[in-house]
C-alpha cells in the first residue's frame, strides 16, 4: 500500500509539472466529444464491474449485466459474479412509485426488495444512486465537476497518452481535484475508447492516495433495441418472486 502511495505521489507531481505536448489532444475536448458520443446511444447492455470503499473499508469486485435506455432513464441489473450472485435490480424513471425493484436470495429463500433511491439502503450497497449509473451520467458528472473546479481554479485535467484495454486502445485522462466538500475524488483516471469515444474504465483515489473505485464497462453492444419488457420485473427470463395481487413489499 506503501508503494502503491508513493507511485500515485509521483504520478501527480508529474501530472503537475507536465505541460501538455504539441501531438496531445485537448482533454477537455476529448471529454465533450465522449459526452456527445453517449449521447447518441439510446439503449445498450455490457458488463460492468464495480469495487467501491463505502462504509470505511473496500468491498470486493462486483460484476453485473446492465441493460440501460436513456428514455425513460431504465435500468435492469443482474449480478453475475460471487458478490451478491443472482440479485437483480430495475429502475424506470416514472415507475414502481419511483423506487428500485430488486430481489436477493438468502440461502434457499428469494426475497423481493423495494429501496428509495437515495434512502439508507441503497447508500449501504453504492457510492451512488442507480439515477446515476450508465454512461451518459457518468459523463456528465465527470464535466460537471471539471468545469466547477476549473471555475474555482481548483483543476488540472491532462492528457495521459494511449493504452490498451481490453485489446482496445483506449485514451487517458487524469483529473486532480483539490480537497472540497463538493468534490468526488482528488485523482480520478478515465479511459476512453479511441473509436467509439466511449469511457470503459474510471478509477478515483482520495486526498490521501486510498482508492475510491473501480468501474469498467466491457461486451458494450450498442442501441439494441431495448423495449418496455427488459425493465419489467414481470419478465419471464427474471427470477423476481411471483407476486400477482401484493407487488413487491419493502421486506428490509
Amino acid at each position: 500500500m506503501k508503494q502503491m502511495t508513493n507511485v500515485l505521489v509521483a504520478l501527480v507531481a508529474l501530472v503537475l509539472s507536465r505541460a501538455a505536448m504539441p501531438a496531445d489532444p485537448d482533454p477537455l475536448k476529448l471529454l465533450l466529444d465522449s459526452r456527445d458520443a453517449c449521447k447518441k446511444i439510446t439503449n445498450y447492455t455490457c458488463t460492468c464491474t464495480k469495487r467501491e470503499f463505502l462504509r470505511g473499508k473496500l468491498r470486493k469486485m462486483e460484476v453485473m449485466f446492465l441493460k440501460f435506455r436513456q428514455k425513460p432513464l431504465s435500468i435492469y441489473a443482474k449480478w453475475i459474479g460471487k458478490e451478491h450472485k443472482g440479485r437483480e435490480a430495475i429502475y424506470v424513471r416514472g415507475k414502481n412509485g419511483g423506487k428500485v425493484v430488486g430481489h436477493e436470495y438468502l440461502g434457499p429463500l428469494n426475497i423481493s426488495v423495494t429501496m428509495d433511491v437515495r434512502g439508507s439502503q441503497a447508500k449501504r450497497n453504492a457510492r451512488r444512486p442507480i439515477t446515476e449509473v450508465g454512461m451518459i451520467n457518468a459523463m456528465r458528472a465527470f464535466i460537471r465537476h471539471v468545469e466547477m473546479g476549473k471555475q474555482n481554479r481548483e483543476c488540472r485535467l491532462q492528457y495521459m497518452g494511449m493504452e490498451t484495454l481490453d485489446g482496445r486502445p483506449v485514451h487517458v485522462i487524469v483529473r486532480i481535484l483539490e480537497k472540497g466538500p463538493d468534490y468526488p475524488a482528488y485523482l480520478t483516471f478515465l479511459y476512453i475508447d479511441k473509436e467509439r469515444l466511449l469511457p470503459v474504465k474510471c478509477v478515483g483515489y482520495d486526498w490521501d492516495y486510498k482508492l475510491l473505485w473501480v468501474y469498467t464497462n466491457a461486451d458494450l453492444k450498442l442501441n439494441v433495441g431495448l423495449t418496455d419488457k427488459d425493465f419489467d420485473p414481470g419478465n419471464k427470463e427474471y427470477h423476481y418472486p411471483y407476486r400477482p395481487k401484493f407487488g413487491f413489499p419493502k421486506l428490509f
